[in-house]
């Protein structure tokens, strides 16, 4: 049996094997959008233990998409430095 005769048939096409599956300016978009999110995160808190444990595992794999590494490097620091911070306000 070949590869066609074992995929089912959805309408779908073929994905294209020398385009990316994502565009690395939207990555860069959603990283540096969480960045602000948790630099804005001063006195009202709005996030909870549990949103910024979600939010430090959820980033560097969404980070991880960029093709620049120390792009990638740069706003992973930035955003442990957040973290770090809101868990400092957080323990307060």
């Amino acid at each position: 049996m070949s590869d066609d005769e074992l995929r089912f048939d959805f309408g779908e096409v073929p994905a294209d094997p020398d385009k990316p599956l994502f565009d690395p300016d939207e990555i860069r978009e959603d990283c540096l959008a969480l960045i602000a999110e948790a630099r804005a995160n001063v006195a009202n808190l709005v996030w909870d233990a549990g949103r910024l444990k979600y939010n430090r595992i959820l980033f560097p794999h969404v980070a991880s998409w960029i093709p620049d590494e120390e792009e990638r490097a740069q706003l992973c620091f930035e955003f442990a430095q957040e973290c770090d911070r809101i868990e400092s306000l957080l323990a307060a």
